[in-house]
Formats: structure tokens, sequence, C-alpha cells
């Protein structure tokens, strides 16, 4: 059985896996978090989202130690960016040219702006932003003079984003397109992963990665626990995440992750 007494470090993914079905926080996560902090452990968030809508989640947990975003492409300090992994221009302008091609929607994400080719499926994702970042509509990608972290596109046909995932992977030479939940797909930078995220943020605390305890559901998750010293997949988790997770927690819906702390607090 885990000892917590062997870890630093909790990391935990946000949606599907802390964050119910509503995108909302258990009451408990705060008072989990202080447990943790009483026994020498700090406790942090690695997230697909934009630093901009994880704000609120890091002020409600009040999260003293860096935040992973955009699938690690970042690494925040309150609002000092401590590490950047941006989209090689070359291969963004390749990539989002495909995109078009097939009429797929897309989010060019910056630090303070994105860029969007809209589509209905696009939308939701819209809406979260509205209000916390520029965004700048377009039809036809043009290449900005602000850094882009990621870009996400989204489309149901699974065989469709399969052959683009391969062409993409021939012309593109820095920078890849990979599955990171559902039908939601995201280009970024080789080395922008959770996984190397975590290995830069453990020597920016000065711990070992062995020390991390890291928590997770799905495809974006998988290069943490491959580098963490121990990884719990929830329930609800996809079954590659599942295949490299160590232990198993309940599900997001039915706080899966506080849950399985409480054992040794």
């Amino acid at each position: 059985m885990m000892n917590l007494d062997d870890y630093k470090l909790v990391v935990c993914d946000m949606d599907g896996t802390l964050l119910n079905d509503e995108k909302e926080l258990s009451s408990e996560v705060s008072w989990i978090k202080e447990k943790l902090r009483s026994k020498g452990i700090d406790f942090t968030l690695a997230s697909g989202r934009n630093i901009h809508i994880l704000e609120n989640y890091i002020q409600q947990i009040k999260i003293e130690v860096p935040v992973i975003c955009n699938n690690g492409a970042n690494i925040f300090y309150h609002s000092k960016c401590l590490h950047q992994q941006n989209i090689n221009m070359d291969d963004l302008e390749s990539a989002t040219k495909v995109l078009e091609e097939n009429n797929i929607g897309y989010i060019a994400y910056a630090n303070d702006e994105v860029f969007v080719r809209k589509t209905n499926p696009i939308i939701p994702f819209i809406k979260r932003l509205e209000g916390k970042v520029d965004i700048t509509y377009t039809t036809t990608f043009v290449r900005p003079k602000k850094a882009i972290l990621k870009l996400v596109c989204i489309d149901e046909d699974d065989n469709k984003m399969k052959r683009i995932q391969k062409e993409l992977e021939f012309i593109c030479k820095e920078s890849i397109l990979l599955k990171s939940e559902g039908s939601i797909y995201t280009f970024s930078d080789r080395l922008a992963t959770k996984g190397e995220a975590i290995h830069r943020l453990c020597n920016y605390l000065n711990i070992k990665e062995e020390q991390v305890l890291v928590f997770g559901d799905n495809y974006n998750d998988i290069s943490m626990f491959e580098v963490a010293g121990y990884g719990v997949a929830v329930a609800n988790a996809e079954s590659a995440l599942k295949e490299v997770a160590k232990a198993f927690c309940g599900s997001n819906r039915n706080n899966g992750v506080i849950e399985y702390l409480k054992q040794f607090i």
C-alpha cells in the first residue's frame, strides 16, 4: 500500500479528475490541501486549461506552488510564467492549413489572446474564454506576432483525425497532434507535455520525480504517470491511462481524489 510520507508533491488533473461533471470543485479540496501541507506535502494542478480559466480554481484552493497549464506548455507561479514551450510557427501554419482544408475548427492559444476558427464543436470552449482573454476570429490562419502555446481542435470523425495526425507527423518537425480527451485533439510542441512539466517543476521545487503523486483521467495525463513516482487513475479514466496507473480511486463524480487521499491523512 502507498505510504504518503514518501511524497512531497501531489499533482492533480482538473477536468474529469478533480472537477465533477458540472466543472465544480468539492468543498473539501482546500481542506485536503491544508492537511497535506501539514505533512510537508504541496498540492498543485496539471491542466490542459489556460492560466486564465484556471485562476478561479487556483484562488479557491489557495495553491501556494507553481501550476502546470496548457498540458505542460506553461508553468505559472501566481502571475509569473516560469516556463513556456511555444509551437514552431512553421509547424503551426502547416497544421492550420490542413485543418482548414478539412473544415475543422480550432483555437490557437497565446497567453492573453486566442485565435479561433469557429465551428459548432468549438463553441463551448469559446464560452469558457469570454471575458478572460481577447478573442480574435479568423477563417484562414494569419501568423500572429504572439507566441502560440497550443492549438485545440475537435472533430467526431476519429478516422479523419487519425489521418490528419499521420499527415502532420510527416510535415511538422517540432510539433505533434495528440488526442487529449474524447474528440478533442491538441497540437503543441513535442516537449509541451505534463510529464516534461513535472520534471521541470521538480527541479524548481528541488524534489525528486519519485516523490510526486499524480491523479488523472485521460490521454494527456499519460506522460505525467510515466514520470511521477505514483499515478492514480480515477474510475472514469480512459483505459490507456489505467494501463500505466499504479492504483485507482473513485470517479470524478464521486469525489474520488479526495476520498482516496483521506485514507492516508
